[in-house]
Formats: structure tokens, sequence, C-alpha cells
């Protein structure tokens, strides 16, 4: 799923983790944020969320196109290797 506009905030983190959470239920647990500007750690909660749901549905998850400013958060909040070997920094990187 490409992540529709330019920036994930708490203005409209509901309605793309419900976008998210109807494309794993579809089967597609790419997420890619090409296209995203700005996130705050909503767009962190978001991958948390969508993470547990294609665990739950057996579904492969992939972060594509990660903006560095959410790869920062992911790692100032220690999440980088809960959401696996596809988030950048995680200890599992191979970069």
């Amino acid at each position: 799923m490409k992540i529709p506009g330019s920036e994930i905030t708490m203005n409209n983190a509901p309605e793309v983790m419900n976008l998210g959470a109807k494309a794993v239920s579809e089967g597609d647990g790419v997420f890619d944020f090409e296209g995203i500007s700005h996130a705050d750690s909503s767009a962190v909660a978001a991958l948390l969320r969508w993470k547990r749901l294609c665990e739950k549905g057996h579904v492969a998850f992939e972060i594509r196109n990660m903006p560095s400013g959410l790869r920062d958060l992911c790692l100032l909040y220690g999440v980088t290797d809960i959401l696996g070997s596809d988030a950048p920094g995680s200890t599992r990187d191979p970069a």
C-alpha cells in the first residue's frame, strides 16, 4: 500500500491506520512511504498496528521508503527490532 498524502500526523493518523488495516485484510502488507515528508509518533503507532495485523493474518510485512524522520523516531522509541528486518536501523538490517 502506498501511503497517501505527504504526512502522517495526529490529524490524519486514524484514517491512515484504517487504510493500512484494510490493505492488510486484503493481503497487502507492503507499506510504501514514498511521498511522505513528515511523520510524527502516530506514524510509529500505525506501523506497530500494521505489523501486529500482518502477524495475526499471516501476511508478510514490509516497509519501503521510510522517511529519515520516521526512522529516527523508530530508533528513539526502540521499536526497530519489533518492526523487523525491514525497519531501517534494526539490528537485523543488513545495511
